[in-house]
């Protein structure tokens, strides 16, 4: 027989509910913070990673005195955008991978490793955080400026990502291996 001072244990179907909506509060306030914090993290690896490209070319035109690209390809006005198949054949050459007969080679004929990314492969494809392709603006006439949208930067190539927005004139989105905020 039950007597009326002993009480039931155990949360009731109220408070569980209070303390469930209490966790979709916080987790929804949570999650735009978190995706903010992953974008971020996106910009600078993209950053880094386009820094990275720019210092394996001014470093391969040091030791060769040209740029990664065929010579007949060189020569222009340094202000177009490399196609996607000239930024892979860049990539390739400063990958120089040993194996196989690499276009690369006969650019890099030491096949020194200039350039070592987690995601460039052999065909010289790198992608950025967003699984677009880099691409590059190189100082074809060979006066140390590349000129990119209106803009006069002092180096031998200019690495750009069209960050999130895929777009690479939003120079907002524009990650670029230099400051493109002169």
């Amino acid at each position: 027989m039950k007597t009326k001072t002993q009480t039931k244990k155990g949360f009731t179907l109220i408070e569980m509910l209070v303390v469930i909506a209490i966790i979709a509060i916080l987790a929804g306030l949570l999650f735009p913070a978190i995706g903010k914090a992953m974008e971020t993290a996106k910009r600078n690896k993209a950053g880094a990673e386009a820094r990275s490209i720019s210092v394996a070319i001014t470093q391969f035109y040091s030791d060769y005195n040209y740029l990664p690209m065929p010579l007949a390809a060189q020569g222009g006005d340094g202000n177009q955008i490399l196609s996607d198949g000239e930024s892979r054949s860049v990539i390739q050459t400063l990958i120089a991978e040993p194996a196989g007969a690499n276009s690369g080679h006969q650019l890099n004929p030491r096949r020194t490793v200039y350039l070592q990314m987690e995601n460039a492969t052999a065909s010289g494809e790198a992608f950025d955080p967003w699984g677009i392709q880099y691409h590059m603006v190189l100082d074809y006439n060979w006066d140390g400026i590349v000129q990119y949208q209106g803009h006069s930067y002092r180096t031998r190539a200019l690495v750009l990502s069209s960050g999130r927005s895929r777009n690479l004139n939003n120079l907002q989105d524009n990650i670029a291996s230099l400051n493109l905020q002169n």
